[in-house]
């Protein structure tokens, strides 16, 4: 490979998917790229530095469209001197990200990562972007098959980002020692959003059933939002506090991924109720379903989402009304989760190697890339 070719730049401008960055660090390196990660100042705080990760470039947020502006035509200006000529937008969306497919030139190709991918056909600013990013990355099987492509002409390619600094091959068999963690760990990732998770459901059936002994819900996610104060204050008033870990900050993810890797369960708790409930059924992904794979943790997952076959093959379903009864099926047949456990580490779709070669030639195209 060339020097023109041989680095490539990760861009995150827009929400909080640092998740994403790793999988695609490692995907990189074992081609012998050079990589760029570029962010926000308070997004490279919040992570962990990985080291295989050659520049971090890191910018303040700006506020305000001047602001925008000079931050696109900087970033533009330390992309050629640098000699990069191929850029993944880790959020392919957003005010920033329309401005930069704007003022940007032939020198450096964007691929995107959509997160929502129906912003494709319905949104406007999208449509401005795709002009720009002709080939996106989405994060889920499902998401890419459910793609009207009669109303975009963008190239769709998925991967899995599901490795993780403190990764799977570190966390087997934990969750066998009951005397190591006596609690029955579940946990609900991500800040407490009602139109993205059913907490109300939870809360009701915990009011009128008994919860299982040792069981104990990890709300790995700040609670500092409007809707996060609202479910803190419902917990108190029904008193379930004992119930429930909840956590006033956003969580350091090395502390992040040490919780995690004692559950038992990741419990997405989508629902029919939750406002955002079709988008997640077709065309956007939970990071609990990456981080459940990423660390092979069965999801606890509602009977809407058994459609899908990797969710089938990595999931325990409950219905309406019997979540804690299946919680506690769960945990009175530990080898059912082990059996999925057994099952997610052999999925092809989750293959390092496979998910790295597609990843890239998706980006390069036909070009020929050894490892």
């Amino acid at each position: 490979m060339t020097m023109e070719i041989n680095k490539m730049a990760l861009i995150e401008l827009g929400g909080s998917h640092e998740e994403t960055l790793y999988s695609q660090v490692l995907f990189l390196k074992k081609y012998g790229f050079q990589v760029h990660i570029i962010l926000f100042e308070d997004h490279y705080r919040r992570i962990i530095a990985f080291p295989e990760v050659d520049t971090w470039k890191c910018y303040k947020k700006p506020h305000g469209w001047p602001a925008e502006w000079y931050l696109v035509f900087r970033l533009l200006i330390y992309l050629k001197s640098q000699g990069i000529r191929k850029a993944v937008l880790n959020t392919a969306e957003g005010n920033i990200v329309r401005k930069l497919s704007m003022a940007a030139g032939s020198f450096t190709e964007f691929t995107g990562i959509i997160h929502l991918c129906s912003k494709l056909w319905t949104s406007r600013s999208q449509k401005i972007i795709s002009r720009k990013v002709k080939k996106y990355f989405v994060l889920a099987d499902f998401m890419q098959s459910n793609i009207d492509q009669r109303r975009t002409a963008v190239a769709i390619e998925c991967f899995f980002p599901i490795n993780f600094p403190m990764g799977r091959d570190q966390n087997a068999g934990q969750r066998q020692d009951g005397e190591k963690n006596p609690e029955y760990q579940i946990c609900i990732t991500g800040a407490v959003d009602f139109a993205r998770r059913d907490y109300h459901s939870l809360l009701d059936e915990m009011l009128v059933k008994e919860v299982p002994e040792g069981v104990r819900f990890i709300l790995l996610g700040r609670t500092t939002s409007d809707d996060g104060k609202a479910l803190v204050a419902r917990i108190r008033e029904m008193g379930l506090e004992k119930y429930f870990t909840l956590f006033d900050d956003f969580i350091p993810h090395n502390h992040f991924y040490r919780i995690l890797k004692n559950a038992w369960l990741v419990l997405p708790l989508l629902t029919p109720r939750c406002k955002d409930h079709t988008d997640y059924l077709k065309y956007k992904v939970t990071g609990s379903f990456n981080l459940a794979y990423g660390f092979q943790i069965p999801m606890l997952q509602h009977e809407s989402f058994a459609g899908d076959r990797i969710i089938r093959e990595t999931s325990v379903f409950y219905q309406d009304g019997n979540l804690l009864e299946t919680v506690n099926q769960c945990k009175e047949n530990p080898e059912m989760l082990m059996t999925i456990r057994e099952r997610m580490s052999s999925l092809p779709e989750f293959r390092f190697e496979s998910q790295a070669e597609k990843y890239i030639h998706f980006i390069y195209g036909n070009r020929h890339f050894r490892p």
